[in-house]
């Protein structure tokens, strides 16, 4: 019952606390195109729960460059021809 009060009260003084907007002043409401949060949910292996991850729309940009990066990497890293007298080469 005390918890229920204490949350009515704090709700009830939210608006007194909020800060009074100053004349002259844009409030910037909206986030930029790159500021947006988007999530996305992630099945992981051996489990039923996906995992959400929430990020900015540029760090998504981000991650996916770098990941793209490491990837073509890995396809143009020099091979090692690592046969020994079994090797072949037609």
């Amino acid at each position: 019952m005390l918890k229920r009060i204490g949350l009515v009260c704090a709700m009830l003084a939210a608006p007194a606390l909020a800060v009074p907007s100053v004349p002259g002043v844009a409030a910037s409401a909206e986030p930029s195109d790159e500021q947006k949060i988007v999530c996305k949910q992630d099945a992981k292996l051996g489990s039923r729960f996906a995992k959400k991850t929430c990020k900015s729309k540029a760090q998504w940009e981000l991650m996916a460059e770098e990941h793209k990066r490491a990837a073509k990497e890995l396809v143009d890293r020099p091979k090692i021809n690592t046969c020994n007298d079994g090797c072949h080469t037609d």
